[in-house]
């Protein structure tokens, strides 16, 4: 469950996996501190775009970043 203060977000989480830890990474430095509607903003498939996730990531990989972030913003109200 996120936390929530002064109106902005802070979103945690953690795996065994290395790789799905350092995904977990990215995704909280995008989205922790930002209030609603700066969740919004956020063009999030431009971000991993510029990292070049898309083609590194196996598709359950990839499957679970967009769920990730789709979980952050429901939690946001943004969806």
């Amino acid at each position: 469950m996120p936390h929530r203060e002064n109106g902005r977000f802070r979103f945690e989480g953690d795996s065994d996996a290395m790789i799905v830890k350092g995904l977990i990474a990215i995704v909280l430095m995008i989205y922790n501190d930002k209030s609603p509607e700066e969740i919004k903003s956020i063009a999030v498939d431009d971000i991993f775009a510029k990292l070049g996730l898309q083609e590194h990531l196996s598709p359950s990989r990839r499957n679970g970043l967009i769920s990730m972030t789709e979980k952050i913003r429901q939690y946001a109200g943004v969806l």
